[in-house]
Order: structure tokens, then C-alpha cells, then sequence
């Protein structure tokens, strides 16, 4: 078992210390093409890459906006390989959600048997609205569909609470791909769908307590504060693919590279409590967090391995499908493209 001051250390940092957000971003800061973007476009500090060439794999870039408003922007289009992927992949995510299976940013142990109502409004919602291709429902259906998610949207803004705040971000994800189709038609409820989402995950990442309750366990307390982190990265990668189907680019800045998870990826798929110890190796490292550049790069250099949806997703919507594919093929004795799919659990 962790002594207390492991413990203790956890808690303290289990949404990822400012300072560590601080060092990410100053280590990105450094780097040429950052510094590149910053000459070449001193006026209104923008670029257009295209996400999968090389210069933008070099970058690191990121398929998802910033939270923080202060630093230069860039804007990135997907290749249709990455688009396809990631979307496709999306929707298995929201598929898996209304049949109760695995979520790549919400942990079992989080919720346990009692999923918060608006999680359940909004499973609800998706399975009605997905049932069937919204063009075929009546006006009548559309109607009452309109008027659920609108009342869910009201819940979510009166949110207050940390749990809730977590649950109403959630629920407004799964709520916003299974709507991708209505995007580029100026839906009025897809638009308040992702204007709250940003609000509520704006909220998340200010609210984040700093401690948790004594009463957790050590992976109660990870299982929550790696949910939160999780959360607040995909919640990023669905506002930005949303933005590339309604204006065709996201925007890119720098302190979104500086988010941090647990690359001890296996530690997610712990069964039990045990387990969680026993792959730790009865250690909590309280350095073990990285940033989203600096998963990346752990990954370029060979040192991270694709065992789950979760960072797959991530590597894909950062470097691109043809350069993630070429990366893993070649760990593969006689690669053919063929024999090479991404994980998807």
C-alpha cells in the first residue's frame, strides 16, 4: 500500500499541477516552428497547415482548440484518411456509450452502478436520435427531441457542483457527435450544443479541486482525477473535428499541448484496486503525468505503445493517419498496410 505522503502527493496533484502546465508550455515555446509561426505571421499570428504533411507531424499539432485565449493561433485542416478515421471512431465511442460498453474518457469506477441522470437523458437521447436517419422522423419527433435537449442544455447551465459540471460535459460530448450530421446546416441546437460544451469544460478545468476527500481511496481518487483529465482532452478532440466539419479548420494553440494524462496507459484498464497496485508497482509516481507534446514525442521516439482507443485517437488527430500507420508498420517484421488497423478495444 502507498504510504500517506503518496497519497497526500496524489491528491495534490491528481488534475495535474499549474506548474507543470507552466513547463510544458515554456518547453513548447522554445521550439523553432513555434517561434517560426510567430515571425512569419506577426500580425494576426495564423497558418494554415494541413494536418498528416510533414511539416505539420514535426509540429506536434493538435486536433483540438485551446482554452487559454492569449497565445498565437494556428489553423489546421484533416486529410479525408484522418477525417474518416476520427470520425468514425467518434461515433463508436457514442455507440459504445448508449450499450453500456467501455468509454476511453470515463472510467467504471467513477460512476459505478449510478450514472447521473443527465448522462442518462442524454443516452436516452442518442439512442432516439440515432435510431433512426433524422431527415425520416416527423416534425412531431423532431420536436420532442428538440425540446429534451434543450431541457437537458438548461440542466447543465444551472450545473454547479464539481460532479455535475464533469457528468453535464459528458453528457453535452456524447450529445454533440451523435449531431455531426446537422452540423453544416446552422443548426440552432448543434451551435447551443457546442457553446455550452465549451462553457461546461471551461468550468471543469476552473473548478478541478486541488485536493480530493480523505475518504477515497488511492485509485478512487485516480480513476476520478484521470476521468477529469481525459474528459477535458476529448472534449477538445470533438470541438475541433465539430469545427472542421462546420468552417473545414480548427484552431490550434499551444497551451493545449501542455494537458496532462497518465501515459501509464494500462493503469486504465486495472480491473480492481488490486490490480491498479499491482501495475504500479505498489508506487505512485507523482511525475508520472505528462503533457499531450510530450506523450507525442514519447511516442516518436518508440517508447509508447498503442494498447487502447484513447491514445490512439490522440496520435491520429495530432500527427495524422498515414504517418501514425507508417510508424507502427514499421515495428511489424514484413509490414503490409493490410495487416495494420488501429486499436479500437
Amino acid at each position: 500500500m502507498l504510504g500517506a505522503e503518496s497519497k497526500l502527493f496524489l491528491r495534490q496533484r491528481a488534475f495535474g499541477a499549474n506548474y507543470t502546465i507552466n513547463r510544458v508550455i515554456k518547453a513548447v515555446s522554445r521550439c523553432s516552428h513555434y517561434q517560426q509561426s510567430q515571425d512569419d505571421n506577426q500580425g494576426a499570428s495564423l497558418v494554415t497547415v494541413p494536418t498528416g504533411s510533414m511539416f505539420a507531424s514535426q509540429m506536434g499539432v493538435s486536433l483540438w482548440i485551446l482554452l487559454g485565449p492569449t497565445t498565437p493561433e494556428v489553423r489546421l485542416t484533416l486529410d479525408q484518411k484522418t477525417f474518416e478515421f476520427l470520425s468514425k471512431r467518434l461515433n463508436g465511442v457514442v455507440s459504445d456509450f448508449e450499450n453500456d460498453g467501455a468509454i476511453p474518457f470515463i472510467h467504471r469506477e467513477v460512476y459505478g452502478e449510478s450514472m447521473p441522470l443527465v448522462l442518462r437523458n442524454a443516452r436516452a437521447i442518442c439512442q432516439v436520435y440515432r435510431s433512426d436517419n433524422a431527415s425520416s422522423k416527423s416534425s412531431l419527433q423532431q420536436t420532442r427531441i428538440t425540446n429534451k435537449i434543450q431541457y437537458l442544455l438548461r440542466w447543465c447551465r444551472r450545473a454547479d457542483s464539481f460532479q455535475d459540471i464533469l457528468a453535464s460535459t459528458q453528457a453535452l460530448m456524447f450529445l454533440l457527435i451523435s449531431l455531426f450530421p446537422t452540423i453544416g446546416t446552422a443548426n440552432v441546437i448543434t451551435n447551443a450544443i457546442r457553446a455550452e460544451l465549451v462553457r461546461c469544460k471551461m468550468r471543469l478545468w476552473e473548478k478541478a479541486p486541488a485536493h480530493l476527500p480523505n475518504s477515497m481511496s488511492t485509485w478512487q481518487a485516480w480513476t476520478l482525477a484521470e476521468t477529469v483529465r481525459r474528459t477535458i482532452l476529448f472534449t477538445h478532440t470533438i470541438l475541433g473535428h465539430s469545427a472542421v466539419l462546420k468552417q473545414g479548420y480548427f484552431t490550434h494553440t499551444l497551451f493545449l499541448e501542455a494537458l496532462p494524462f497518465d501515459p501509464r496507459l494500462r493503469l486504465w484498464g486495472a480491473r480492481n484496486e488490486d490490480d491498479w497496485n499491482t501495475l504500479c508497482g505498489n508506487q505512485y509516481s507523482g511525475h508520472a503525468l505528462v503533457g499531450y507534446r510530450e506523450f507525442t514525442d514519447i511516442w516518436e521516439r518508440g517508447d509508447a505503445q498503442l494498447d487502447g482507443r484513447f491514445e490512439t485517437m490522440l496520435l491520429v488527430a495530432c500527427k495524422g493517419m498515414d504517418h501514425v500507420q507508417q510508424r507502427e508498420l514499421a515495428k511489424i517484421s514484413n509490414p503490409s498496410l493490410d495487416e495494420w488497423s488501429p486499436i479500437i478495444d
